[in-house]
């Protein structure tokens, strides 16, 4: 174990060198060796069968890229019994107290799902990275896509104990333009049990900010 930090160092998060996917699509080939039971010429086989497939795939564009947003449970809702009523409208001006929103618990976006209190890297702000939590996601009819609405978080320090940076609501909404941010991976934020009080959120990877390149 004690060769995982020079690779680290050299070849980034260990994550990105994992041989997981190629046992994902090996899985695949020893699924389709058990089915046919046909051990005569089993290369030719299995390189017939995948390519089969995949020219199946690919003129099926829709299959791999999925365009469509999909959705969990929603309920209707009046942007009046909102806490982020004042942030909704002044992004919406065209809205009012009695627009019904249909507020849902999670949505799937290109193969990524943002739900209730995932955390999202939004922007930096004098090199020090600015993050929002969701605090709920909804549809408008007269919008084409989902509204994401964020719980604006003030980034307090690093922790280099705990590797994360500490994290504080400061009590205001705002809207997030998930073509704007920027990273689109999920974020958690933690608690430690030695302060109840105090968030933490860890990134998955380094980012290196516009103005560092």
């Amino acid at each position: 174990m004690i060769h995982i930090p020079q690779w680290m160092i050299k070849c980034g998060p260990l994550s990105k060198l994992w041989c997981m996917r190629f046992e994902a699509k090996h899985r695949y080939f020893k699924q389709i060796a058990k089915v046919v039971g046909n051990f005569k010429n089993i290369a030719k086989t299995l390189a017939y069968r995948h390519q089969r497939r995949m020219c199946y795939m690919l003129s099926k564009p829709h299959l791999i890229f999925k365009d469509a947003i999909e959705s969990g449970p929603s309920c209707v809702k009046e942007a009046s019994s909102l806490e982020y009523t004042s942030a909704f409208l002044s992004y919406f001006p065209g809205f009012n107290l009695r627009t019904q929103l249909n507020i849902v618990n999670w949505i799937n976006v290109k193969g990524t799902q943002y739900k209730r209190n995932d955390c999202l890297l939004i922007e930096f702000q004098n090199d020090e990275p600015v993050f929002s939590r969701i605090a709920d996601i909804a549809f408008v009819e007269s919008c084409p896509g989902p509204i994401i609405i964020g719980e604006a978080l003030t980034t307090l320090s690093y922790n280099s104990h705990y590797h994360s940076y500490e994290v504080r609501s400061n009590g205001t909404f705002l809207i997030i333009d998930l073509d704007k941010i920027i990273d689109h991976n999920v974020l958690t934020m933690y608690q430690t049990f030695q302060n109840y009080s105090t968030y933490y959120i860890t990134l998955k990877y380094y980012i290196i900010n516009d103005f560092d390149v």
